[in-house]
């Protein structure tokens, strides 16, 4: 008996001391961490096409600010056509958005400190999102998929896209590397643009040429570039992918990244890509 006394204390003080609690309001449900008065969102309930992501939430008269979308909180939502999250959100999670069908645009705040992998992940619809310009890296994985992108814009802030980042957006047309002027390159993954079946046009801003690292095939000699597949960028003899780079480096670009004769001979079989001075 009095160890079940004891017990049920225990329990009366952890319920005391409680700091967190779960609430469903409106179309939401919130984590509040009553101690700081901040809130994540953890899922989204609703069906509406249009979905205003907000960066507050009041609770028995107390406001609480919204620092976080936990992971999966939209995930296979398939109404969700727009998506607004307002200023004052810094992270969202993991696999946030993943398999939305119908997702087309998102706009993400410049409040948003970083991405996270497989956030837009086979959003098959999603036309649409601009990175905010702060963001410094795309991490494995978060646009894989998102098949009715047509280009990819890369603020100047950042200085790697990882692993699979755009696989399988086989509608990407163009892709701006506007990185700023700096001394350290950007940093392409592998696989990072692969099955990007359409890709004609790489814009290259940056003094530095991209970093991407090579692969060694099974024999140990042949080096194999693995951020684009042979098939994404689509060269059938008629050498339609063109890397526009600052007119000022154009040489040493062809030399050290994009030109390389040795490494894209064996890799595309066909043709390297042209060299072409920014306009």
């Amino acid at each position: 008996m009095p160890l079940f006394v004891a017990c049920e204390e225990d329990e009366d003080k952890d319920d005391d001391e409680a700091t967190e609690q779960k609430i469903d309001f409106e179309d939401f449900t919130y984590l509040l961490d009553l101690e700081d008065n901040t809130a994540e969102i953890v899922s989204y309930n609703g069906q509406e096409d249009t979905v205003v992501v907000p960066a507050s939430v009041k609770y028995n008269s107390i406001r609480y600010s919204i620092e976080e979308i936990g992971s999966k909180a939209f995930e296979a939502n398939s109404a969700i056509k727009v998506v607004v999250i307002e200023e004052g959100i810094e992270e969202i999670g993991v696999w946030a958005f993943a398999h939305c069908d119908s997702l087309k645009t998102v706009t993400l705040p410049n409040s948003l400190t970083e991405l996270s992998a497989s956030m837009f992940y086979k959003c098959k619809n999603l036309e649409n999102v601009t990175i905010p310009s702060q963001i410094t890296e795309i991490p494995a994985h978060t646009f894989a998929f998102c098949e009715s992108m047509t280009q990819v814009d890369l603020p100047e802030m950042v200085d790697k896209v990882k692993a699979n980042a755009f696989y399988g957006c086989k509608n990407v047309e163009k892709i701006f590397m506007r990185k700023g002027f700096s001394s350290k390159p950007l940093e392409i993954g592998s696989f990072a643009f692969a099955g990007c079946y359409k890709i004609t046009e790489i814009w290259c801003y940056d003094s530095i040429p991209p970093k991407m690292p090579v692969s060694l095939a099974a024999d140990k000699k042949t080096k194999v570039l693995t951020q684009f597949s042979v098939d994404s960028i689509n060269i059938k003899n008629n050498y339609s992918l063109v890397v526009y780079v600052p007119n000022e480096h154009k040489t040493r670009h062809l030399k050290d990244s994009w030109g390389d004769p040795e490494v894209w001979t064996e890799y595309l079989k066909v043709a390297r890509p042209r060299i072409k001075s920014i306009p």
